[in-house]
């Protein structure tokens, strides 16, 4: 039993958090690795056109990423890490293209933008309305839709 504990522990800090995106033999991914070369994070990158993906070349191969893709590979590379194009050949990874950040730059993908602002930035759908402030207020709001009570002190 503590053998299934163990090995379960070990997968559990090997395999990719996402746990719906599952690795199929054939797919590209962009791989950051320590310098010792274990596994730090990966984005997929793909070999067809798809919405949001823009076209680059790693080491001559044409390729679409998405352009936070691009901006995580360049902080990756400033953090010290390792980032390559592999690809999975369903028993283990391919290095394709070695050193990402030699081939593709912001400017390739059309941006003059800083890659931490990229990397963070969040479509506009998914972004609230309004001031961060001005949220936190609504959530504290009375159930009737007034202003929050005073405190404690005040009533």
């Amino acid at each position: 039993m503590r053998v299934l504990i163990f090995l379960t522990g070990i997968l559990a800090t090997v395999l990719p958090a996402q746990a719906e995106e599952v690795v199929k033999a054939g797919d590209f991914y962009l791989i950051s690795r320590q310098v010792d070369g274990t596994f730090h994070g990966s984005h997929q990158v793909l070999e067809e056109q798809a919405a949001g993906y823009v076209a680059v070349a790693y080491c001559g191969r044409r390729v679409w990423v998405r352009p936070k893709s691009v901006a995580w590979s360049l902080i990756e590379v400033e953090n010290k890490r390792v980032v390559g194009l592999e690809y999975s050949n369903g028993r283990g990874w391919v290095e394709v293209c070695a050193k990402a950040e030699k081939h593709v730059s912001m400017a390739d993908i059309g941006s003059d933008e800083d890659p931490l602002v990229v990397s963070n930035d969040t479509p506009a759908a998914m972004t609230p309305p309004g001031s961060k402030l001005s949220r936190i207020s609504e959530a504290f709001a009375n159930k009737s839709g007034g202003k929050p009570k005073g405190t404690y002190h005040q009533q």
